[in-house]
């Protein structure tokens, strides 16, 4: 990974934002048959000191021109924001239990065990819904309509704000065509911080890469600091370029 240079105290010497690109073998999840993990080869982009929509669309924008680059044709970029599923789980007093259980079925996309999960909690009829529905919602700019009926409360409201707007400079990169909304696209809702968006490509039983806006403490700053970033999976990408996801 590219590495600023940094001062005697462990500052870094360069004016935020910095933009760092990475390259290298990353665990994978252990297979059944030889219970060993194996490793795969992931390339990715951080851009580390600057929080703000702007920040976000130029990650996204480097993203779409790297996969067009690399001749991707059928792939789109589902984008959502964390700290919106997190909100609505924390309006209703979700417990920290049942966010666990309610984050990995979300993770997996397994919907049966969502249900499963959301049935089986002390919450009312319509907060059950609530959390299926936005869990669910992906598609179009109609996404964000009904995001904003379900939505309860400020930081809820500001998050889709949030969105909206790196969608429109998204836009204004040239992708709009490769943009698709999915409320339910961020991942590990208890340590993503905003933006988190996915990869995904016709064919292909899984995403490509994946990313987001994970502010924290970083290295060379001195405490926290906003970062956001993506890896993609260059195995993913070769099959899927190869024409083998097609078959």
């Amino acid at each position: 990974m590219t590495t600023p240079a940094l001062d005697g105290g462990g500052k870094c010497d360069r004016e935020p934002p910095l933009r760092l690109s990475w390259f290298g073998d990353s665990p994978g999840p252990i297979e059944p048959r030889s219970r060993r993990r194996r490793e795969f080869c992931q390339v990715g982009l951080e851009l580390i000191g600057v929080d703000s929509p702007a920040m976000d669309a130029e990650v996204l924008a480097v993203l779409c021109r790297t996969l067009d680059a690399c001749g991707l044709e059928d792939y789109a970029v589902s984008i959502g924001e964390a700290t919106f599923f997190s909100g609505l789980l924390e309006v209703i007093g979700i417990s920290e239990a049942g966010r666990e259980a309610i984050s990995s079925a979300i993770i997996d996309r397994d919907l049966v065990r969502l249900h499963k999960v959301v049935d089986g909690l002390d919450i009312d009829d319509d907060d059950r819904r609530a959390i299926l529905e936005a869990a669910a919602l992906r598609g179009g700019s109609y996404v964000l309509t009904r995001a904003r009926e379900l939505s309860r409360g400020p930081a809820m409201e500001e998050s889709l704000k949030r969105l909206a707007r790196t969608c429109y400079l998204v836009t204004r990169h040239g992708f709009a065509h490769r943009i698709i909304f999915d409320m339910g696209a961020s991942g590990d809702i208890d340590h993503g911080t905003g933006l988190a968006f996915e990869v995904l490509c016709e064919g292909v039983g899984c995403p490509l890469g994946a990313g987001g806006r994970y502010d924290g403490p970083h290295e060379g700053f001195g405490g926290r600091a906003p970062a956001v970033g993506f890896a993609i999976g260059l195995d993913y990408l070769l099959f899927a370029l190869s024409g083998r996801g097609n078959d």
